[in-house]
């Protein structure tokens, strides 16, 4: 009786805590690595528009 009173506060446990902060934690990462992503494609190509700026002209 006590390792299934003991299983079932672990599953519940795991199941109202743990999952959604994973799930909290994998989004922010996400969100995080996105802008990343997206500063360094700005600073890759910044020279690049430099120069179509300057070519206009």
């Amino acid at each position: 009786a006590i390792v299934v009173i003991f299983g079932l506060m672990v599953s519940t446990l795991l199941t109202l805590v743990v999952v959604p902060t994973l799930y909290v934690l994998m989004e922010s990462i996400q969100i995080r690595l996105g802008d990343l992503k997206r500063r360094y494609q700005r600073w890759y190509w910044a020279p690049y528009r430099t120069l179509a700026e300057h070519g206009n002209e």
